[in-house]
C-alpha cells in the first residue's frame, strides 16, 4: 500500500510539474499548479489568490473550485478560520455538493466548536460520496465530541470499511468504547492500531488507560514505558505512569515521573496536581500545599486542585485555610457535595457543630447516597449523646455500602462504648476484611477482645496495630494490661515502661506499672510510679485510692487515711472509697476488721480498659487517617477523587486520544482536490 502511495504522489508531481512548464506564466493554471508544489502555507495562499484573480470561463468551473477548496485548506493550516469559511463557501457556492470542501468546511466549523454545523456538513458530503473513509471518520469525531459514543463507534467502523489501514480510526473507536465502559473492546481495538502501527505512541497510551481501569497494572507500565520510548517528551505518558505506580504505592517512582513530567512543562504541568495527591499520603502537607498553588496559579477556576490544598490545610491543622478553599471551591460550584462535607470536618474539628451539622446535611442534600457524610454526620451526633441519630445515619451509610468501612468501625466504636463488646467486634471485623489499613481497627478490636477475656487474642490485634504504626506508644500500655492478664508479668512490664518512654506523661502507664511492680513484691519503686501518676494527674480519684491500698500495705496508715481522703473529695459518690475509709478508721481505732478487697492485685482495676480511641478521619474517598479528631470523615481522593475532577484521567479529547482529523492515512483525512 505504502508503495502504491508513494508512486501516486509521484505521478501527481510529475503530472503537476508538466502543467506548470506547459502553462502560460500569467495564466490561472500555472499559479494553481504552483500552488501544488508549494509547501509554504503563505507561499501557497498568493500563487492560489493569483490563480484565482487570473480564472476566465475558459478555465473551466471545476478547477476553479478545487482552488477555493486549496486555499481554504491553507487558510486553516494557518489558523485562519474565516478566510477558510470564506474560501469553502466559495466552493460550494459553484459547487454545492462538491464534497471535499463540505469535509474540509465541517473540520473548521468542529474546530470553532461548531459541532451542528460540522455535522451537517458531513451528513451532506457522505450524501454525495458514499464510502468516504474521511467523511466518516470526521463525523465519527464530531458524535464523540457530542458524547454520542454509539454513533462515533458506527462511523468508525465505516471508516476502517472502507480504508482497513485507518489505525487512527481503531484508536477512536477503542476511546468511544472505553468511554462506554466496554474496557474488553477498547483493548482489541488499541491492539489493532497497534498492530498497524508500531510507532503509534498514543494507542500504547490509551491502552494503559485501559489496562489500568482493569487494574492490571504492570501492563499498563509496560506500555506507558513504550510510549515514552517512542516520544521521551511525552508528558502525559510520565504522568499517567506515574499515576499508575501511585496505584501500586511505589511513590518513589511516581514522585519521579511526575517531576519528569514538570521537567518537560515546568509552567502548567498536571504534574503538580497528581505529586500533590502522593504528598499528601505520605502526609508532605507542606509540599503538597506548594504544588496545589502551583496548579492553582495555572487555572484559579481549578475546583479540584483547590479542593485537595483545602485537605492538605486540614490535615495539617490548618483549619482555617482550609475553610477559605472550601468556601471558594463552594462560591466556584455550589453543587459539589464533597466540598460540604470537608468543610464540615473543619468546622468540626474547631467545635463548630452546628455549622458542621449544616454542612454535612447540605452535602446529603446534594448527593444523597454521599456514605461519607452519613458517616460523619452519625460521628457529630454521636458526640452530641444522640444514639438513635447517629445508629440511623450508620445504618444508612451501611445499607448504601455494606464495605464501607469507616461507618462499620465507628459503629463498632459507638457500640463498645456502650459496653457490647460482641456487637462492636462483628463491625469491627468487617471493616478489616475490607481494607486493614489503619490501626486502630485493630486497637478498639483488641479492647474488645480484652472486655471478653480474649487476652491472647487481644495482644495479636495490638502486635498488628503496631506493625502499622509503631509510635503509638497507647498500644504498649493496652498491651501490657492483656499481658498481666496472662501472667506475663515481664511482658507486661516491658510494655508499660515502653509506654511511659513513648509518652512520659501518660499518667494511667505509671500506675498501671505500679500496680503490676505492688504484685511483683517491688514496693518502693511501685511508690515512685505513684507518686509520677499523681504528679501528671492530681485529679484522677482512682490513682489516689490505689496509693492508698499500696499505704495499707506498707503500714503506714495515716498516708493512706489521707489518700483515701482525697479520692472521696475527687470523686464523693463513690461509696466503695467511703466503705474502705470507714474500715481503715475502725482499724485505727483498733478494732480488727478487714480492709475490704485486695483490688490492689488486679490491673484492670486501675487504670481501667479505655472503651475506644478516637475514631478515624477520612476526607472525601481517599480514605486517610489522622487519630484524635472524633470524627471519620471524607477525602477525595483523591484524591482520586470524591469532588468532580477534570483531572480524570480517560482517553477523551485532544489531550490524551486526540481523534482529530489529518493529512495522512494514520492520522485522519483531508481532501484539496
Amino acid at each position: 500500500m505504502n508503495t502504491i502511495r508513494t508512486v501516486c504522489a509521484a505521478v501527481i508531481i510529475a503530472l503537476a510539474v508538466s502543467l506548470v512548464v506547459g502553462a502560460s506564466e500569467e495564466s490561472f493554471h500555472y499559479y494553481y499548479n504552483r500552488a501544488l508544489l508549494e509547501r509554504n502555507n503563505r507561499e501557497r495562499v498568493s500563487y492560489l489568490t493569483r490563480a484565482l484573480s487570473l480564472w476566465s470561463d475558459t478555465d473551466g468551473r471545476l478547477p476553479k473550485v478545487r482552488a477555493y477548496n486549496a486555499r481554504g485548506n491553507a487558510y486553516m493550516d494557518l489558523g485562519k478560520y474565516r478566510e477558510s469559511l470564506g474560501d469553502y463557501n466559495a466552493a460550494l457556492a459553484l459547487d454545492p455538493d462538491f464534497a471535499p470542501a463540505l469535509n474540509n468546511r465541517g473540520i473548521v466549523h468542529r474546530r470553532l466548536n461548531r459541532l451542528d454545523d460540522a455535522l451537517a456538513d458531513y451528513n451532506k458530503a457522505l450524501s454525495r460520496r458514499t464510502g468516504s473513509s474521511e467523511a466518516y471518520y470526521n463525523r465519527g469525531i464530531i458524535q464523540y465530541l457530542k458524547k454520542d459514543y454509539r454513533a462515533a463507534i458506527a462511523d468508525y467502523g465505516r471508516a476502517i470499511e472502507a480504508d482497513p489501514g485507518l489505525a487512527i480510526a481503531y484508536n477512536n473507536r477503542g476511546v468511544a468504547y472505553y468511554l462506554l465502559n466496554d474496557i474488553d473492546r477498547a483493548i482489541t481495538n488499541y491492539d489493532r492500531a497497534i498492530e498497524l502501527d508500531r510507532q503509534y505512541e498514543i494507542a500504547y497510551t490509551n491502552r494503559a488507560i485501559a489496562y489500568r481501569k482493569r487494574k492490571q497494572l504492570d501492563r499498563a507500565i509496560s506500555d506507558y514505558n513504550t510510549a515514552i520510548r517512542i516520544n521521551p517528551k511525552n508528558e502525559m505518558a510520565y504522568v499517567n505512569r506515574g499515576r499508575t505506580y501511585s496505584d501500586k504505592g511505589v511513590f518513589k517512582n511516581a514522585l519521579m515521573d511526575f517531576g519528569k513530567a514538570i521537567e518537560i512543562s515546568p509552567g502548567c504541568s498536571i504534574a503538580y496536581y497528581y505529586r500533590g495527591d502522593v504528598f499528601i499520603s505520605q502526609k508532605r502537607f507542606e509540599e503538597a500545599i506548594k504544588d496545589y498553588n502551583r496548579s492553582i496559579e495555572c487555572d484559579p477556576n481549578d475546583v479540584s486542585a483547590r479542593l485537595s490544598r483545602g485537605n492538605a490545610y486540614l490535615e495539617h491543622d490548618r483549619y482555617e485555610s482550609a475553610l477559605r478553599d472550601y468556601n471558594k471551591v463552594i462560591e466556584q460550584n455550589p453543587n459539589i457535595s464533597d466540598a460540604y462535607n470537608n468543610r464540615g470536618v473543619a468546622h468540626y474539628a474547631m467545635g463548630n457543630r452546628t455549622q458542621a451539622l449544616a454542612d454535612f446535611n447540605a452535602a446529603i442534600r446534594l448527593n444523597p447516597r454521599n456514605i461519607r457524610a452519613y458517616n460523619n454526620r452519625a460521628v457529630l451526633f454521636a458526640s452530641q449523646g444522640k444514639r438513635d441519630r447517629a445508629d440511623a445515619d450508620y445504618a444508612t451509610a451501611i445499607r448504601i455500602k455494606n464495605e464501607y468501612k469507616y461507618a462499620q468501625y465507628n459503629k463498632g466504636n459507638l457500640l463498645l462504648r456502650e459496653y457490647r463488646p460482641t456487637d462492636a467486634m462483628n463491625h469491627y471485623n468487617r471493616s478489616i476484611s475490607v481494607k486493614p489499613n489503619f490501626p486502630e481497627e485493630f486497637i478498639n478490636r483488641g479492647i474488645a477482645k480484652h472486655h471478653l477475656g480474649q487476652y491472647r487474642e487481644a495482644i495479636l490485634d495490638y502486635n498488628t496495630a503496631l506493625a502499622l504504626d509503631g509510635r503509638l506508644g497507647q498500644v504498649y500500655y493496652f498491651r501490657g494490661m492483656a499481658n498481666e492478664r496472662l501472667n506475663n508479668f515481664d511482658r507486661a512490664l516491658a510494655d508499660y515502661t515502653m509506654a511511659i518512654s513513648m509518652n512520659p506523661r501518660n499518667a494511667d502507664a505509671y500506675a498501671a506499672r505500679a500496680l503490676l511492680l505492688q504484685r511483683m513484691g517491688r514496693r518502693d519503686e511501685a511508690q515512685r510510679d505513684f507518686n509520677r501518676a499523681l504528679s501528671l494527674d492530681s485529679n484522677d480519684a482512682r490513682i489516689f485510692a490505689l496509693r492508698a491500698r499500696l499505704h495499707l500495705l506498707e503500714g503506714r496508715l495515716e498516708q493512706a487515711l489521707a489518700d483515701l481522703e482525697q479520692a472521696i473529695k475527687l470523686n464523693p459518690n463513690d461509696q466503695t472509697l467511703k466503705d474502705e475509709r470507714d474500715r481503715l478508721l475502725a482499724m485505727m481505732k483498733g478494732d480488727n476488721l478487714n480492709i475490704g478487697p485486695r483490688a490492689a492485685q488486679d490491673s484492670s482495676a486501675g487504670s481501667g480498659i479505655p472503651v475506644s480511641l478516637p475514631v478515624a478521619l477520612a476526607i472525601g474517598i481517599t480514605l486517610v487517617l489522622a487519630a484524635g479528631t472524633g470524627i471519620a470523615l471524607m477525602r477525595r481522593k483523591k484524591t482520586s477523587k470524591a469532588a468532580p475532577s477534570p483531572r480524570m484521567e480517560q482517553p477523551d479529547g485532544e489531550t490524551v486520544a486526540r481523534p482529530a482529523p489529518s493529512k495522512s492515512k494514520t492520522k485522519g483525512k483531508r481532501r484539496s482536490a
